[in-house]
């Protein structure tokens, strides 16, 4: 099991248990809210990291040495794997990928940024910026698709 599903689900933990103590001690309905958004995210990214983790396994594959103990069964088992107390550390660190090419700078994004902004002040000052700020963002999307493309 990945070191970064342990991580998330660890974080989970944590965020559903502070967030309990807060509400019950401030009764304070904007905080309690936003912590518990941010434990749903830890849930979420812990379940997407084991799928992927999961799935990602060719068939036959062992996630434990052969050499390791003998995992336990049960639930307290499952817990044990979940958390990581059960695994043996490995030689490769967490987040091993290999290299990949880094992409050439461009100037696009920061001209659909400036775009976005035109758009954005639209919503404030009125409808006369959207033109333009929408000619920016079609010219910076036609530029950075175009520069993606291979020549």
């Amino acid at each position: 099991m990945a070191e970064e599903m342990r991580f998330f689900v660890r974080l989970a933990i944590y965020l559903v248990i502070a967030d309990t103590i807060y509400w019950f001690a401030t009764y304070e309905h904007v905080g309690s809210v936003l912590m518990g958004t941010l434990a749903l995210g830890a849930i979420f990214f812990a379940v997407a990291a084991g799928l992927t983790g999961r799935s990602s396994l060719p068939s036959g594959s062992h996630t434990y040495s052969s050499d390791s103990k003998p995992a336990r069964t049960g639930l307290i088992g499952r817990l044990d794997r979940t958390l990581g107390f059960s695994e043996q550390p490995s030689d490769e660190g967490p987040l091993e990928i290999e290299d990949e090419p880094i992409p050439p700078s461009s100037i696009w994004p920061l001209v659909a940024s400036i775009g976005g902004l035109l758009l954005a002040l639209g919503l404030v000052y009125g409808a006369w910026f959207w033109l333009p700020g929408g000619a920016v963002v079609l010219l910076a999307l036609w530029g950075w698709l175009t520069e993606l493309s291979p020549a």
